[in-house]
C-alpha cells in the first residue's frame, strides 16, 4: 500500500519523491503485526486441530464407538489401514464401509443410563 502512495506523490510532484523512510518502517510493521496476528488466530489452531484428529485417527481400535462425519453411530468392526477404510457395524445385522477420515469422534456414553443397566 505504501508504495502505491509513494507512486502517486511522485506522478504529482513531477517524479521526485520525498523519501519517507518512517513511514515505510511503520507500514512494514504493521504488515508483520498482520501476519503474525493471521498465524496466531487462523493458521496454529488449525495445524493444531488437524494434528490431534491424525492422533484420534491413529489410536482407533476394533470395538471402538464412533462417531461419522455424517453423524452415523456405530461400533468399530474392524479396520484395514492399507487401504484406509473401516468397517463399522451400525446394528446386529448390518456393516458400512466408510473412509477411516471421516470417524469424527467417540461416541458419548451417559454415565447415568450405564449405571442403571
Amino acid at each position: 500500500m505504501w508504495f502505491l502512495c509513494d507512486i502517486a506523490y511522485a506522478q504529482q510532484s513531477g517524479g521526485a519523491a520525498a523519501p519517507n523512510s518512517a513511514g515505510q518502517m511503520f507500514n512494514m510493521m504493521m504488515i508483520g503485526l498482520l501476519i503474525v496476528v493471521f498465524y496466531m488466530f487462523f493458521i496454529r489452531p488449525q495445524s493444531k486441530k488437524t494434528k490431534e484428529h491424525q492422533n484420534f485417527l491413529g489410536n482407533l481400535k476394533r470395538g471402538d464407538k464412533v462417531v461419522t462425519g455424517s453423524g452415523i453411530y456405530g461400533t468399530i468392526a474392524s479396520i484395514d489401514d492399507s487401504k484406509g477404510v473401516i468397517m463399522l457395524e451400525v446394528s446386529k445385522s448390518m456393516q458400512i464401509k466408510i473412509v477411516k477420515s471421516q470417524v469424527s469422534h467417540y461416541q458419548k456414553t451417559d454415565e447415568k443410563k450405564e449405571a442403571q443397566s
